[in-house]
């Protein structure tokens, strides 16, 4: 089972692949594994074997797209679906929504997309959050504190994912406001 082959080194000097030593070290290995398995009596497929924990590990793994988008507004017509289209093109499993501007806390479905905000008493700010239809089936806790910030819990594997939407005030706003913001903005 040895290959003839000049003995080739490399800058080193150890064996480099492909020399002689090399080969003798792999066949030797291979001999010792084929060997080791017949002794139990059973013959192994270790590609087949490597495939089938691949295919495993597929089903098991779910690919999240979670995206972020400061939408300006979204009480102009058609804008919603817009809104919709755009995360279906980029293949967004959930899109975390700033600027919504829509008054009061709600949580809809619309189009097999479900969309959960937070407003305002005014039309200013609003947070929303919106999944497709499979994550929408494993929303948990959902925690609209206000018009800049909400919380929603989902059922994931191996823990579960809590998606946090906040609005901030920037540095051109008062430092009164941003204070504000830190201070009545608790969770429960």
């Amino acid at each position: 089972m040895y290959v003839s082959c000049e003995m080739v080194k490399n800058e080193e000097g150890r064996e480099k692949e492909g020399s002689k030593k090399w080969k003798r070290r792999k066949c030797d290995r291979t001999e010792y594994k084929v060997d080791k398995d017949a002794d139990r009596g059973k013959k192994r497929n270790y590609a087949k074997e490597r495939d089938a924990v691949k295919k495993r590990l597929d089903v098991k793994r779910e690919r999240v797209r979670i995206g972020a988008w400061n939408v300006r507004t979204l009480n102009v017509e058609g804008k919603l679906e817009e809104v919709k289209s755009e995360m279906e093109r980029h293949g967004l499993s959930i899109l975390r929504i700033s600027e919504v501007r829509w008054m009061g806390k709600g949580d809809f479905m619309s189009d097999g997309v479900r969309v959960i905000y937070s407003g305002g008493e005014e039309r200013e700010r609003g947070v929303a959050i919106m999944f497709k239809e499979e994550g929408a089936k494993r929303v948990i806790e959902v925690e609209q504190c206000s018009d800049r910030l909400m919380m929603v819990k989902v059922s994931a594997t191996p823990v579960d994912m809590v998606l946090i939407q906040v609005y901030m005030p920037t540095t051109t706003h008062a430092d009164e406001d941003i204070e504000g913001m830190y201070s009545t903005n608790r969770w429960k």
